[in-house]
């Protein structure tokens, strides 16, 4: 997380916001971490934001992940799908 925090302008800022509506919505401080290191990932292997990605490009590096195993972790899997559902600080906190 370290990296993208700085290689990616905006990261630090993005996961501030995000880590308050993990805590809001009473999720426990291990929930933020493993998604936010799952979203780091995301941010690095495109140099950007989660949030100007378009979905598409979630969905091809999502299968890449797939594909990179021949028995990919569904642990980590089903961590970078739940990152990118619900990795968006802006929307309303339900």
């Amino acid at each position: 997380m370290n990296r993208a925090c700085n290689e990616i302008t905006g990261f630090s800022e993005l996961l501030q916001r995000f880590e308050r509506n993990i805590s809001i919505l009473g999720r426990s401080k291990r929930t933020f971490e493993n998604y936010s290191r799952h979203v780091a990932a995301m941010v690095l292997h495109f140099g950007a934001l989660p949030t100007e990605l378009h979905p598409e490009q979630v969905k091809d590096y999502l299968f890449e992940l797939q594909q990179r195993s021949n028995s990919p972790s569904q642990s980590y899997f089903k961590h970078t799908v739940g990152q990118t559902n619900t990795f968006d600080p802006f929307s309303p906190i339900c």
